[in-house]
């Protein structure tokens, strides 16, 4: 078995703790290239770009992530596995294509996830989950012309430093990346 991995994801979280992002992905990315049998360092980055509302990244990482078959040794974040990236999918869904459809499946999905998992989460991401599935139940009940304004009331919630963040991003990477 390969441990290296976790030892270089383990760096990547110190790195987190310390608000040391570019370092912590960098780690995560080294520990995925060590060992691609682990969703963990996918979780992380994809909750990262969540984070910062780069949707196209944070959902790039979750569909990879979510391949990912829960490993039967060594370290293993059952949570990552059971639902942290559905949970990120319905995030990233509400903001990137907030249809009648696409909020009533985030809110199949939060309630799901609550019903089955919610004696082992933290609080903090029980009440996250409740507040979302709250928001996502309420947004189906909204007539057409009102989901546009839920979308740009979304998008609002982004506050200058992520709009400047992403802009860096933009000018890094190139524009195409969040098409």
């Amino acid at each position: 078995m390969n441990d290296d991995w976790k030892s270089t994801y383990d760096n990547g979280m110190n790195e987190a703790k310390n608000k040391n992002y570019h370092l912590a992905i960098t780690f995560w990315l080294e520990s995925i290239e060590k060992s691609q049998d682990h969703a963990e360092p996918f979780y992380q980055i994809a909750a990262h770009y969540l984070a910062m509302n780069i949707f196209t990244l944070a959902e790039a990482f979750t569909t990879a992530g979510k391949k990912i078959k829960k490993p039967t040794d060594g370290y293993v974040d059952e949570n990552i596995y059971d639902w942290r990236f559905d949970d990120i999918e319905t995030v990233i869904l509400s903001y990137i294509n907030p249809t009648k459809e696409n909020l009533l499946g985030c809110t199949i999905t939060t309630n799901e996830i609550l019903k089955k998992y919610k004696t082992r989460m933290k609080k903090t991401d029980i009440e996250r989950i409740e507040k979302n599935h709250n928001l996502f139940k309420k947004a189906t009940e909204l007539k057409q012309g009102d989901m546009i304004l839920y979308a740009i009331a979304r998008y609002s919630e982004l506050d200058d430093k992520k709009r400047q963040y992403m802009k860096n991003i933009k000018e890094i990477w190139g524009n195409d990346i969040f098409e």
